[in-house]
């Protein structure tokens, strides 16, 4: 039947229809090669975090050892919350003399401590005070860090910076103890 209906057609007519059937082989045979790739891409991924996973699994005890030993040399009182992490950030920016302004703390969540970022912004600084400022935090290390810090020169008189600092710190949890 469909033999018949093929050579009932005109030469331009099988023609087009022989391209029509090779382009649609074509983009067919595209899509199951980009399907192949994607599940073979996908498939390794796979492979690979279960190979980190089981090495996890495997070291069990030395990473649970490893966290004890860190644990035990954190002092849980000198961890920040939220408010106090802004507290400390408010004083040493004052203390260093800085027009800022401060955003609402986010934090993450954990098992064994929360991790809580401020950003704060600060307005024509003279380097000096921004270099003060970073001393005060980096003193703090490990219960605060500075996770990003991004200078810009006042255009209209380049003695002065504006800069946008982000603080982190955590909290420990009394859980984890």
């Amino acid at each position: 039947m469909l033999k018949n209906l093929f050579q009932a057609m005109s030469l331009r007519e099988r023609f087009l229809l022989t391209v029509f059937i090779w382009c649609c082989l074509f983009v067919w045979a595209g899509s199951v090669i980009q399907g192949g790739k994607n599940f073979r891409l996908q498939f390794i991924k796979t492979k690979n975090e279960l190979a980190t996973q089981e090495d996890m699994i495997d070291n069990k005890e030395a990473i649970e050892t490893r966290l004890q030993d860190e644990l035990t040399r954190l002092d849980p009182q000198k961890t920040y919350t939220s408010s106090q992490l802004v507290g400390k950030l408010d004083s040493f920016a004052r203390g260093s003399n800085l027009n800022f302004d401060t955003n609402s703390p986010n934090t993450k969540p954990g098992d064994i401590f929360n991790i809580h970022t401020v950003r704060i912004q600060v307005r024509r600084a003279e380097i000096g005070d921004l270099i003060n400022f970073d001393k005060q935090v980096k003193k703090e290390s490990p219960y605060l860090g500075l996770e990003r810090v991004k200078l810009t020169a006042v255009k209209s008189d380049p003695r002065y910076l504006n800069a946008q600092f982000v603080v982190s710190s955590f909290e420990l949890k009394e859980s984890a103890l």
